[in-house]
């Protein structure tokens, strides 16, 4: 990840690589947050309209496969009520 931060690289010349890259390592630290505090879900406030849902919920999946991703604003629901436990990309693939 170093390299492509140093090099302020870009996709399709005008995106920061560094929204994508960031993904995972936030979900690391996401992933350890909720084992800190026992939690059994974690959530995030990506819309649906890009890929960092996927890369959310994906890198959450990898980490940690036992906790539910929350996915509120995409479902127009508050955390409370909805749960999403297949991210999109996925829900044809088998485990």
């Amino acid at each position: 990840m170093t390299p492509a931060l140093q090099a302020n690289a870009l996709y399709e010349g005008k995106y920061p690589l560094v929204s994508a890259l960031s993904r995972p390592v936030i979900a690391r630290h996401l992933v350890r947050a909720a084992r800190e505090h026992g939690a059994d879900a974690v959530a995030h406030g990506c819309t649906g309209k890009g890929n960092d849902q996927v890369r959310f919920e994906v890198s959450v999946r990898a980490l940690a496969p036992d906790l539910e991703v929350l996915a509120p604003v995409r479902s127009g629901a508050s955390p409370a009520t909805t749960r999403s436990t297949t991210p999109p990309s996925t829900t044809s693939r088998s485990t």
